[in-house]
């Protein structure tokens, strides 16, 4: 049995100013006449089985109306008190299941990506299955188009089948010298952040390598609180789990890995730069949202909230609006938004 595990806790910091700590990105309305990243999740994930949300205490009024809002109804909802990482969520999630889905195989999605073609991504699922069946750990890699410092990379090995490879090697954000050679090297692929795990060997092999994560994950889920399939975690024992991603806690020690290589579109959704290049599909490849108005301007990425925004002139710009903010920068610097977010 598959059961999808939607991971809620990306603060989205490079998009701001709009994403903030009490509206982060999964749960904003990014995309013209589309919904939420978290919703579009969701929409992905139930086509296999209601899925497991873990989020923020802070956002669950989030997860409960934008899944009422579509009529999807979670599982359950666990409830972080504060982040500790990608491995504490997982690891809460198979102790939170282990009584009642033994042999379960998690689907792990992040609930903050830009998948548009929903039939190509469960056929890459449906083809990583028999796999995940033989206690392998299963990515789904991305082909490079450009020397990326900001995302991991898998190094691949062996062939098995067409689009199915054995992992070498998960490494997270090279530098950009190392990413330019990898992008010429041909085997590597980006991590897409997204894995099919069997519910048992997780429990394994963080019991083996992560014990102390593994105490406080279990103390914590052991003294919360369950009302109506909302898990309101112990805050005191959760604080002490080691504030690990996924990758460093299993995937970089695992053997024998596969990677299933996507022929799905994949976008992290995670830049101005990037929102814009989702976008950007008229002759001036300006991108508004709101009440924008542009002259003898291309390649700006313009998005106004209470106010109109006129831009004269103008290239390669990323201007935003909020009710206490204007933010304006250029598309390359845009990536560097984050270091507002933590004034």
């Amino acid at each position: 049995m598959v059961i999808p595990l939607i991971l809620c806790g990306g603060g989205g910091t490079r998009l701001w100013p709009l994403s903030r700590p009490e509206c982060p990105k999964p749960f904003l309305p990014l995309l013209d006449n589309e919904l939420t990243l978290f919703q579009q999740t969701l929409q992905r994930a139930a086509v296999f089985a209601p899925p497991l949300v873990i989020c923020h205490a802070a956002h669950l009024p989030f997860v409960q109306q934008q899944s009422k809002a579509i009529s999807i109804a979670p599982r359950a909802i666990i409830l972080e008190p504060q982040s500790r990482g990608t491995a504490a969520a997982m690891a809460v999630a198979c102790l939170y299941l282990k009584s009642t889905f033994e042999d379960a195989t998690l689907l792990t999605l992040p609930a903050d990506l830009v998948i548009h073609s929903h039939e190509a991504f469960k056929a890459a699922v449906d083809l990583a299955l028999p796999y995940s069946g033989k206690s392998r750990y299963i990515t789904f890699g991305i082909q490079p188009t450009r020397a990326e410092p900001r995302f991991g990379y898998i190094e691949t090995a062996d062939q098995i089948e067409e689009n199915v490879l054995e992992t070498k090697r998960f490494t997270e954000k090279p530098s950009l010298e190392i990413a330019e050679k990898w992008m010429a090297a041909q085997k590597y692929f980006w991590n897409s952040g997204m894995f099919l795990m069997p519910l048992q060997k997780v429990l394994s092999d963080l019991h083996s390598s992560q014990n102390i994560l593994m105490q406080a994950c279990f103390q914590s889920l052991q003294n919360s609180q369950n009302v109506d399939n909302v898990i309101w975690l112990d805050e005191t024992n959760f604080s002490q789990a080691p504030r690990l991603s996924l990758e460093k806690a299993l995937m970089e020690q695992a053997d024998q890995g596969i990677m299933i290589r996507a022929n799905f579109d994949w976008n992290d959704a995670g830049t101005w730069r990037a929102l814009w290049e989702l976008q950007a599909n008229n002759p001036d490849d300006n991108v508004c949202h709101g009440a924008a108005r542009v002259q003898n301007s291309t390649g700006c990425y313009i998005r106004a909230t209470t106010k109109r925004i006129s831009v004269l002139g103008c290239n390669d710009l990323v201007i935003i609006e909020t009710e206490d903010e204007v933010f304006v920068t250029t598309k390359q610097a845009a990536d560097d938004a984050g270091i507002f977010a933590k004034e």
